[in-house]
């Protein structure tokens, strides 16, 4: 026969259960009512990240076809500043591979800020990017953009101009056809385990990118750089400051050269 004191002490322990349930519930109740949005937005945004895909710029060739500005591939740097555990440190296991002091590295990856993708350094060669994957650093990662090249060097730079280091036209027709040779980034939307490896690409989270068109000039690439050279020999005969050549075709009036000097390489930095 049980006694009433045992009775009761099953009664407590049943009641503390129920009234933990209860508050337990309860406390789930308000987290999915309340918390539910903001923690599922945190987790979102924990969980996934979204990778720039760049679009290639449109080339930049003469009459026949010669590329005069182009687009190449090259490695770069980029930093999620959200999941680096230790800024100092990866700033100097960076700076060991780059072979550059870590006060150049550290305070780029501060001015991350809270951006979930930020470039930190650009063309770095294939062998430190190689160093770079395999030090396995938390937070930071390699991906290839594209780079504008010039393998004329100066021939008819001054007319086709340069981009700055972020891709956008600054002079010349580089500026001036900015809109149809810039293209359309796309982006991709990666979700992530514990430990930010990609796993999975999210659902409709891909959107390729649209290349930036051709633009083809009426220049001869040839005739342009034999105007140039007898235009810099013009100018330094007669020691002059600067000097400019126009070449049209005498029937159709196409441009078939337009050279100035000085003149400069935009494939220098």
């Amino acid at each position: 026969m049980t006694s009433p004191a045992k009775n009761f002490a099953g009664q407590t322990v049943i009641g503390v259960m129920l009234v933990a349930l209860v508050a337990l519930m309860g406390r789930l109740i308000y987290i999915n009512g309340y918390d539910g949005p903001k923690l599922m937005e945190r987790a979102l945004k924990q969980q996934m990240s979204q990778v720039p895909i760049p679009a290639r710029r449109g080339p930049i060739v003469d009459s026949r076809g010669r590329i005069i500005a182009g687009t190449t591939l090259r490695k770069s740097v980029f930093v999620d500043p959200a999941v680096l555990p230790d800024v100092n440190k990866a700033g100097e296991s960076l700076a060991g591979i780059l072979g550059v002091d870590p006060n150049e590295i550290v305070p780029d990856l501060m001015a991350a800020g809270d951006r979930r993708f930020f470039v930190i350094r650009r063309g770095v060669s294939e062998e430190q990017a190689r160093q770079i994957e395999n030090a396995n650093i938390y937070g930071l990662g390699i991906f290839s953009e594209p780079y504008r090249t010039y393998p004329m060097n100066e021939v008819g730079a001054a007319l086709v101009g340069f981009v700055a280091p972020d891709g956008v036209g600054v002079s010349g027709l580089e500026y001036q056809c900015d809109k149809w040779l810039s293209g359309q980034n796309g982006i991709k939307t990666i979700v992530r385990d514990a430990r930010r490896k990609a796993f999975w690409l999210a659902e409709d989270g891909y959107r390729p990118a649209r290349d930036g068109f051709l633009v083809v000039l009426t220049i001869d690439a040839e005739i342009q750089a034999n105007v140039e050279r007898e235009l810099n020999e013009t100018v330094s005969r007669f020691k002059a400051e600067s000097a400019v050549a126009i070449v049209m075709h005498p029937q159709t009036g196409a441009i078939l050269a337009m050279a100035n000097s000085p003149g400069f390489d935009p494939s220098l930095p």
